[in-house]
């Protein structure tokens, strides 16, 4: 059967409380039963002892004579206590009873009688019976008390019970709430709707670790829903130009508007070449984007990765008789090392590629603060301030004539801007025309946001 968190929660907390409650009560009754017992056995005792003291004593302070005064004190102390005291001479002669009136208010149920002898010096004087008493038993104010007390203890477990249990209610309800905004949150979030982070109004570190880790779910799933917009976007863009200028060139054809040659054929196949070949970057960039958020991260050297990918890359910078320079240090960072050389890799191309004859690119890698942060330096065109904002862009090409001769489809900065958002870095381009680019990647050394 189903049942709410907030219901269990209650069930399981009335549970506890039954049990504390009864386990506390029961222990309650038992101790002051057996303190009590202890307690009334030894005053009755006491009680005992002392009536049959006053009783000898009236006997020899009257010069072994009985006398009516101290025996009404004697029935009276008896009575003071809960005790009738009847005294009987040797020869059965009633010397002393109890009133009536005493005998009615002091009853206590208790049919058993005591009786004992007094004695002294050896010689039976008078026989004293004890009623309404049990040394073993409780008096009828004993009863009482008890009674009293049990019904005190029943009235404080059944208010505890109420009060704890409106608190469990109200405690249930506390450590549901959070948890039913990330219910309805993530309903939202089911269908599309990624809306502003859920505020952390908890002090639980559980549930805090839950609403953080449901809001990076969000941002996320809110990630990938704008990449996928953005790349439909730039798909139907690249692809819609060679489209309508094929099929313009097949009617002219069909319509006998152009005559049909190989010169026109060769320019279509070229299209249809260059067509699948931007369909396979298509490919590429999806396959960047989906896996961007999947970093696998681990500590390493980013001066040595620097290194590395300079050198391996100085090799292609000999058909152009360009040189590289290079000054880096050792910083220990936390990123996926694989992704971050793709990153440097495309720059350096990117570089290069719009780089005269014989220019030097320049690679820095230093720190500031918790960052490191790598600039890739060129002599080259540069790129016109208008355009900067739009260098990111999937297949944005600032020189697109250019960029064609060289094999650019304009998805190598996208992924370096990719792949560094992944890490919670930031990269940003400085250019004048003719003159040169600065690309500037900044890169939290202890992982940014750890998407995983």
């Amino acid at each position: 059967m189903k049942m709410s968190l907030r219901t269990q929660l209650l069930l399981i907390f009335t549970t506890v409380i039954v049990l504390i409650i009864g386990a506390v009560s029961l222990v309650t009754v038992a101790l002051t039963n057996d303190h009590f017992d202890k307690y009334v056995t030894q005053r009755n005792s006491t009680t005992l002892v002392t009536i049959r003291q006053q009783i000898a004593l009236s006997y020899v302070n009257n010069h072994d004579q009985w006398q009516a005064k101290q025996l009404r004190e004697i029935r009276n102390t008896g009575y003071r206590a809960g005790v009738l005291v009847t005294i009987y001479a040797p020869d059965g002669r009633i010397l002393m009873r109890p009133t009536a009136k005493q005998q009615q208010s002091v009853s206590t149920g208790f049919d058993r009688k005591h009786t004992e002898s007094i004695r002294i010096q050896g010689k039976v004087v008078a026989n004293a019976v004890f009623s309404g008493y049990d040394p073993l038993g409780y008096g009828r104010h004993d009863v009482e008390y008890v009674s009293e007390l049990k019904t005190s203890l029943i009235t404080i477990a059944v208010i505890t019970f109420m009060v704890t249990i409106v608190i469990a209610w109200w405690l249930a309800g506390r450590l549901t709430a959070p948890i039913k905004r990330v219910v309805a949150f993530t309903d939202k979030v089911a269908t599309g709707n990624y809306q502003q982070p859920l505020p952390a109004n908890t002090r639980i570190t559980e549930i805090i670790t839950l609403l953080e880790s449901v809001n990076a779910l969000s941002g996320q799933l809110n990630r990938q829903q704008e990449t996928r917009e953005q790349l439909s976007s730039d798909i139907a863009h690249e692809l819609r130009t060679p489209l309508t200028m094929l099929q313009g060139t097949l009617e002219a054809m069909i319509d006998g508007v152009w005559e049909i040659s190989t010169e026109r054929l060769q320019n279509m196949d070229e299209e249809v070449i260059r067509l699948t070949h931007l369909i396979k970057n298509i490919e590429l960039i999806a396959s960047i984007e989906t896996d961007a958020d999947q970093l696998h991260k681990a500590r390493f050297d980013i001066g040595a990765m620097v290194d590395a990918v300079t050198q391996n890359f100085q090799a292609k910078l000999e058909a152009k008789q360009q040189r590289i320079t290079v000054a880096t240090r050792k910083i220990m960072m936390y990123g996926d090392e694989e992704k971050l050389r793709q990153v440097l890799l495309n720059l350096l191309t990117n570089a290069s590629k719009f780089s005269d004859f014989g220019a030097t690119i320049q690679v820095r890698l230093m720190q500031e603060s918790a960052n490191a942060v790598i600039q890739v330096i060129d002599s080259g065109i540069g790129i016109d301030a208008k355009e900067l904002v739009h260098i990111f862009d999937h297949f944005y090409m600032a020189d697109p004539a250019r960029s064609s001769r060289n094999g650019g489809q304009g998805i190598g900065l996208a992924m370096v801007k990719t792949i560094v958002a992944a890490h919670g870095g930031a990269v940003k381009v400085d250019s004048q025309l003719m003159k040169g680019s600065t690309f500037t990647v900044k890169l939290p050394i202890q992982g940014g946001d750890d998407h995983r």
